[in-house]
């Protein structure tokens, strides 16, 4: 599972690389991956917050929510189908 930061901690590298800090130096000396350090960087400077939400598009927002919602209807579709093979198998002779 991966890591997960406190925001304060992120803030406080992003601060330190707009101090001039290179994102490698940062990474090897908090054991952190590039990637992860350059996510905060661009996250941060685009939206100022580090929520991934905040820093979507309007069509990756709705991409997003729309997931979400299929996933909700299967799982609602699936407990009405496991309703309806109960009520079935009761009303067998």
């Amino acid at each position: 599972m991966p890591q997960r930061y406190e925001e304060e901690f992120k803030l406080n590298v992003v601060q330190r690389h707009a101090a001039g800090e290179s994102t490698n130096a940062l990474a090897r000396e908090l054991n952190i991956d590039r990637k992860t350090v350059r996510s905060w960087i661009r996250r941060y400077s685009d939206s100022g917050t580090f929520v991934k939400k905040d820093n979507m598009t309007k069509l990756e927002r709705e991409v997003f929510e729309l997931r979400n919602e299929v996933k909700r209807l299967r799982e609602e579709n699936h407990h009405l189908q496991q309703a309806a093979l109960i009520l079935w198998q009761r009303k067998k002779p």
